[in-house]
């Protein structure tokens, strides 16, 4: 009588382990599928954050290409400008020094010292226009990394959802997320250093 009774109660123990480990299955199960709902709702919009990127970074490159064409063209015709300044201030100064006059030299040396003047003028000028050129360009170049810099932290985002889906707990999920989270901060970091430092 008593074995039927411990049989009895050990049964209804085991139906309520039962009962009690499928609802924890289940349990886990709505976590485990929730956080995967979440894992791909974070994935499609990095997704849709990298194509953006780069259809960004596709439409800057077209437009630098174009405005470092338009540049190089201006600054054949600068050059064109300067030469033929130059022509015409040595044609002047010849046809001056030509004319007979008693104070020949010293008209010369007037001339001499206005094309000097004239042609440091110009190349001041032209120098200017160069380093403004060359500083537009490296802002371009420095927009551009940064614009890569960001895709490939990105895409790397998106590989550590993709492994953050293997991992079975709760706990493995959380240590691997932060310290995704915290390679993704030292990252950033160390690329907003590398800027200001330029």
């Amino acid at each position: 009588m008593r074995f039927k009774n411990y049989a009895k109660t050990f049964g209804c123990v085991l139906l309520v382990l039962a009962a009690a480990t499928s609802a924890a299955a289940q349990e886990s199960k709505k976590r485990k599928t929730s956080i995967e709902v979440l894992i791909g709702q974070i994935a499609a919009q990095l997704d849709q954050m990298e194509q953006d990127r780069g259809n960004q970074l596709k439409a800057i490159k077209t437009l630098y290409e174009s405005l470092n064409e338009i540049e190089t063209e201006d600054l054949d015709d600068q050059i064109d400008t300067a030469r033929t300044s130059a022509r015409l201030r040595e044609a002047i100064a010849t046809a001056d020094l030509m004319i007979d006059s008693p104070q020949d030299k010293t008209r010369a040396s007037a001339l001499a010292a206005f094309l000097r003047r004239a042609v440091t003028r110009d190349q001041e000028l032209f120098d200017t226009y160069v380093k403004q050129a060359a500083e537009a360009r490296f802002s371009r170049e420095r927009q551009v990394a940064k614009i890569k810099t960001e895709i490939t932290l990105i895409q790397s985002l998106r590989r550590d959802l993709e492994k953050l889906k293997k991992f079975p707990t709760d706990s493995e999920r959380t240590r691997f997320f932060l310290e995704s989270a915290q390679t993704a901060l030292d990252a950033i970091t160390a690329a907003k250093e590398k800027a200001d430092a330029k």
